[in-house]
């Protein structure tokens, strides 16, 4: 919840002395600068509060900002009544957040458990904002040559055949160790099973050649 002409003070939007219409245009460049930093979900949820002073030609209290919701108080009040009575009767104040250095605000939404921010503090926030739906610049290309460049410049020259030759070889070495290690798992899961070890023992009596006793001397 904004409240809209402590924002125009802070905004630098204020003057002493308007003329015909300059309010309101003053008013709409303020909706503008939040619209634009705000996205569709979080215009839903904003809320701007203005005083009764010069309300809009067609003296509707309740309008519209593309999706903020811009209320004018009512004749017999100003704006910081009007938030009040909005605090009071938020159903959910400690999500509520309102945007006002006015004190009597802060105390208000603070009282219920709200929280408070500065206008200045605020409109500091938002102008460091990306315009909203503004999507981040594309990362730059990466030319290979560079690439190169700057791999040979970190780590020296190589060249390009004996890189791939050597990397072939470590493949076809890589085999042979491969075939090993699956026949050394095979044999482990043999004689860890009672049955295939016997049998294993069996086989390695049956080929292996009997010794024979040892001349007499």
């Amino acid at each position: 919840m904004l409240d809209g002409y402590n924002l125009l003070h802070a905004a630098g939007l204020a003057r002493l002395k308007y003329g015909v219409g300059d309010l309101g245009r003053q008013r709409t460049r303020l909706l503008a600068r939040i619209s634009e930093k705000l996205s569709p979900e979080e215009q839903t949820r904003c809320t701007v509060v203005f005083d009764a002073r010069e309300p809009p030609p067609d003296a509707n209290p309740h309008q519209r900002h593309q999706q903020i919701t811009v209320l004018f108080a009512p004749d017999s009040g100003d704006a910081d009544e009007m938030i009040e009575e909005l605090i009071r009767r938020h159903p959910s104040p400690r999500q509520l957040v309102v945007v006002s250095s006015d004190h009597r605000l802060q105390k208000a939404v603070l009282r219920r458990s709200g929280k408070a921010v500065d206008s200045e503090v605020w409109l500091h926030q938002l102008d460091r904002r990306p315009r909203a739906g503004s999507n981040p610049a594309p990362a730059p290309a990466v030319d290979p040559r560079r690439a190169v460049d700057d791999w040979q410049q970190e780590f020296g020259e190589f060249n390009v055949d004996e890189l791939a030759a050597e990397v072939a070889a470590e493949s076809s070495d890589a085999a042979p160790k491969e075939d090993w290690d699956r026949h050394v798992d095979l044999l482990e899961r043999q004689l860890g099973n009672p049955a295939e070890l016997e049998r294993w023992l069996d086989d390695s009596r049956t080929k292996s050649p009997r010794r024979q006793a040892p001349p007499p001397g």
